[in-house]
């Protein structure tokens, strides 16, 4: 694809990405300087994390769309006042020295958080279109497709446990509870990261393979099995979190997943580190 034909929406969302990224690394500063708690409900963390995690995710969904060829610019717009203002709050609520998350002390402040949640329940309603159109798209490269398809299923799955933390959430904290995240000692903030995230493990994972030339068949091939991989990975973390046990403490069930995620990414690690008995493929711009 060249520089002329990608469309208009995968550059709006690189654009997003970059100042979403940008406002998490000044954050840093602002946090460093202030001298504040890392840890915590009340903590400039809030911006750095949701800054860099909102930008990846852009710059992700960017390069998906990007090699689809639709132009996409008004949903991609949409996308990004989502994401942008749901960071913004979250930013808000930190330099108020207020928690952003379950917080019901106020008026305001209820309608922040409510407010926090319907703007990601919109943004992942663009997300569900945009896996539509890219399950259906017979113009983009089956390599990329595969590698984003893959990385949706893993957004998707984070994007309805993050509901489900919501709904809980706001229970727990109706109920006088102090820790809306955790099921005993486990945390569903780790299966979100691992879903969220997995997506720029696939695109990594892609790019590396395609340098190491790859050919097509295997590519896909081993691509889906990185992201069944992924979604095994999302699976332990989330049966370690309701099984109420933290991380550094795995369960027999949760280490098994682990572990047959662990084997998905053999194909992976053979393609990139065993012989070199293929041809090398020219690597996309």
């Amino acid at each position: 694809m060249t520089p002329s034909s990608r469309n208009t929406g995968s550059a709006i969302l690189r654009l997003t990405g970059a100042l979403l990224l940008a406002s998490g690394l000044v954050h840093v500063a602002v946090w460093w300087v202030d001298g504040s708690a890392w840890g915590g409900p009340v903590s400039f963390r809030k911006p750095v994390l949701f800054g860099v995690s909102g930008g990846l995710l852009a710059l992700s969904l960017a390069w998906a769309l990007d090699a689809l060829g639709a132009r996409l610019r008004r949903s991609a717009t949409w996308w990004a006042w989502l994401i942008g203002a749901e960071v913004a709050l979250i930013t808000v609520q930190a330099w108020r020295r207020r928690v952003s998350h379950f917080n019901q002390d106020t008026a305001l402040d209820i309608a922040i958080f409510a407010a926090m949640g319907g703007l990601i329940l919109a943004a992942w309603a663009l997300s569900l279109w945009w896996t539509w159109l890219i399950q259906r798209s017979r113009t983009m490269p089956a390599d990329r497709r595969v590698a984003a398809l893959g990385g949706l299923v893993l957004l998707h799955l984070a994007s309805a446990l993050g509901v489900f933390m919501s709904v809980r959430g706001t229970m727990v904290v109706t109920a006088g509870g102090a820790h809306p995240e955790l099921i005993g000692q486990g945390s569903l903030h780790l299966p979100h990261a691992v879903g969220i995230h997995g997506f720029q493990v696939l695109l990594v994972a892609w790019w590396a393979l395609r340098r190491r030339g790859v050919r097509a068949r295997e590519l896909n091939r081993t691509l889906g099995w990185a992201t069944v991989g992924l979604v095994f990975a999302f699976s332990a973390a989330l049966v370690q979190v309701f099984m109420g046990h933290a991380p550094e403490a795995p369960t027999l069930p949760a280490a098994i997943l682990l572990v047959i995620g662990a084997l998905s990414f053999l194909p992976a690690a053979f393609a990139l580190f065993g012989p070199r008995l293929v041809t090398p493929v020219e690597v996309a711009s």
